[in-house]
């Protein structure tokens, strides 16, 4: 079964297309991988592609370069699932993953502890909302469902609308349902956000409205919250692939990601033989920005005689973020002497005796002076680098004998090699410094000057919480406190299954926060921090368990509504551990959790509940039990005494005024 495709764009220009259909699919430089790829940025073997239970997973290998989803590094050895649209970036290859599958209705894996309640004890009806249990970048889907219960005595016809998206984002499979008495019926609403510029990435509060249709006043909303992520996407063109000598030459770009994009340009000559520049060597695109970079090419050494001559040179846009992705693009400069080559001849003759005559005077008179070196790019791959990370650089210089490289004036290398790449050591290192190279030739000297920033990369030193475990659908104290090293400013957000309490306060390094609430699902902690240029968001999940009971003695049964006289739904065998999610409002029975999402009642005195939790601690449900009948009164005759008249226990006579209205007899016609 196919179930995806991966389009690979090559540094080169080049654009391949491989269809996924096994379910495991291994990407890198060997000739034995699956897709095999001859460039260096991948390892021999780099990642796997994999599909499993109608889920497509990308996990990289312990590579060298790293694997990048989004410009987001995946931890090694971590599966990552992938839903559509992602762009994975390996060095200076780009990817893209297409999956196959776009139906509207398209089934996903959802925790039943992600779904939501709403009810109102004046309506006839309830509703139940999944809630969406990921992020998903632009392009990519997934889906919610809504269930409606009619618990009313009539069928009712429901609307469901979706607000709060941008135009085109949320599709329901059917707007309107009908719903016989007693039952219920679901609408499947499908949320893809546009692969556009415009769409901000983000959390999006998404309003669902149920209502009757004929008494729309009867409505119930709900909210779920929609994370969409940023992507990263650049388009670029050249004016022309082949230029004349002396033409400047425009490079197009444009940032068609949803997040701001910084490049730095960079032209590279194939050949040794041009001199090269672009400008500016840097430019940052908000989402959906364009600018224009100009490039000046020309021979390293003019020539006056010959043939026209190609040139060959690559323009690269390199990005700032931590993928640090190429996009290249090759030209070609044209040269063209001005005199043809047959010409030299004619002349040699000619300059040969004038120059000769000439070079005495000059040799006798005038001492050339000093070549003087000349710095023709010095660039730095980044203006800003972690604390002990290489500081990588290209540079070109003409006319210049030896080179050297200093930090604030400190000189850290020196090399005889006048056109490369290398890389600056910054242990130690942390702020802003200026990174300096001096071309030399005799006593004659160039510098050239660049400042770059160190920074100090942020790091979760700890992060602890109790009570561990947390025990889900009781009402408890949750602890949590942690410690990021090179952090300025932290936040913690995610625990919206735990309490509605506002948890965006702004803390230091370190913090702690105790809150009080009932985990009605699984939680993760998400652990934002902002440091010197930097920001780290790590998604910390915590143990949680569910609140479990077994019978104390025999089978225990269980009833539809917490009263003896209730209908028995199920019976708990005895040696049988059940969850349990709530008690009635005495605490005498306790909801047990049943298959297919139903439950039952059980008396709390027969059941054995684990020391993990109390059970006085349970959320309260409020249940609705129906009105206990009337007690029927029966007459029987009063008993008799012993010594006393049967005749006098008897109760006396009714006299004439309270004696019901009797007619008379009618006598018969004669």
């Amino acid at each position: 079964m196919t179930y995806g495709r991966l389009d690979v764009f090559l540094p080169d220009g080049q654009f391949k297309t491989f269809t996924l259909s096994d379910e495991s699919v291994s990407i890198g430089r060997s000739s034995g991988s699956t897709i095999a790829l001859d460039t260096e940025a991948l390892s021999r073997y780099h990642a796997s592609v994999t599909y499993q239970n109608g889920e497509v997973f990308l996990t990289d290998l312990d590579s060298v370069n790293g694997t990048f989803v989004d410009g987001v590094r995946l931890d090694a050895n971590q599966p990552h699932v992938l839903y559509g649209g992602e762009e994975i970036t390996i060095g200076d290859l780009r990817m893209i993953f297409q999956s196959l599958d776009d139906s509207p209705t398209r089934p996903i894996l959802v925790l039943e502890d992600a779904t939501r309640r709403l009810e109102q004890a004046e309506l006839p009806f309830y509703v139940e909302i999944e809630q969406p249990e990921h992020a998903i970048p632009p392009g990519a889907h997934i889906s919610s469902t809504v269930t409606i219960t009619n618990t009313g005595g009539e069928p009712r016809r429901f609307r469901v609308d979706v607000s709060g998206l941008p135009e085109g984002w949320a599709r329901l499979d059917r707007r309107e349902i009908d719903i016989p008495p007693g039952d219920s019926g679901s609408a499947v609403v499908n949320f893809k956000p546009r692969r556009r510029s415009a769409s901000a990435p983000g959390d999006y509060s998404v309003t669902l409205t149920i209502s009757e249709t004929t008494n729309p006043d009867m409505r119930l909303s709900g909210v779920v919250i929609l994370r969409v992520l940023a992507f990263g996407g650049l388009g670029m063109a050249l004016d022309s692939e082949a230029v004349r000598a002396g033409t400047p030459l425009r490079l197009h770009l444009q940032n068609q990601g949803s997040a701001p994009l910084a490049l730095r340009l960079i032209v590279r000559d194939i050949g040794e033989t041009l001199r090269l520049r672009i400008e500016p060597a840097q430019v940052t695109l908000p989402p959906g920005g364009r600018a224009t970079a100009q490039i000046a090419a020309r021979p390293r050494r003019t020539k006056l005689f010959g043939d026209s001559q190609q040139h060959t040179f690559d323009v690269i846009a390199r990005s700032g973020d931590a993928a640090a992705f190429m996009a290249p693009l090759r030209a070609t400069l044209e040269e063209r002497p001005p005199l043809p080559g047959w010409a030299a001849f004619v002349l040699g003759g000619l300059g040969i005796a004038i120059a000769a005559l000439m070079l005495v005077g000059l040799v006798l008179l005038v001492q050339p002076p000093p070549t003087q070196p000349v710095i023709d790019s010095f660039i730095l791959l980044s203006d800003r680098v972690a604390q002990d990370e290489p500081l990588r650089m290209q540079w070109e210089t003409s006319d210049a004998t030896s080179i050297r490289f200093l930090v604030d004036d400190l000189e850290i290398r020196r090399t005889g090699v006048m056109d490369g790449e290398g890389f600056l050591d910054t242990r130690g290192l942390s702020g802003d410094h200026v990174a300096s190279l001096v071309a030399s030739q005799g006593s004659a000297e160039v510098r050239m000057d660049l400042p770059f920033r160190v920074y100090i990369p942020l790091e979760v030193e700890s992060f602890n919480y109790s009570p561990r475990p947390v025990v889900l659908y009781v009402a408890q104290s949750l602890t949590l406190e942690w410690n990021v090293n090179g952090a300025a400013v932290t936040r913690i957000s995610g625990l919206e299954n735990f309490t509605a309490a506002q948890t965006d306060t702004s803390f230091g390094p370190g913090g702690s926060i105790t809150l009080s609430g009932i985990p009605t699902a699984p939680l993760t902690a998400v652990l934002y921090a902002e440091g010197d240029q930097s920001q780290l968001e790590t998604r910390l999940p915590l143990e949680v368990i569910a609140p479990q009971c077994s019978p104390a003695d025999g089978d225990v049964p269980l009833r539809a509504l917490p009263v003896e006289t209730g209908q028995v739904v199920g019976t708990i065998p005895r040696g049988t551990t059940v969850v349990v999610d709530a008690q009635d409002a005495l605490g005498s029975w306790l909801r047990v959790q049943l298959s297919g999402g139903a439950h039952g009642w059980g008396l709390r005195s027969a059941l054995i509940c684990a020391e993990t939790f109390s059970p006085d601690d349970l959320v309260k449900e409020l249940v609705n039990l129906p009105p206990s009948p009337a007690p029927v009164v029966t007459s029987a005759p009063l008993p008799t005494l012993p010594g006393t008249d049967s005749a006098a226990a008897q109760p006396p006579p009714l006299s004439a005024e309270s004696a019901p209205a009797v007619p008379p007899t009618p006598t018969p016609a004669g």
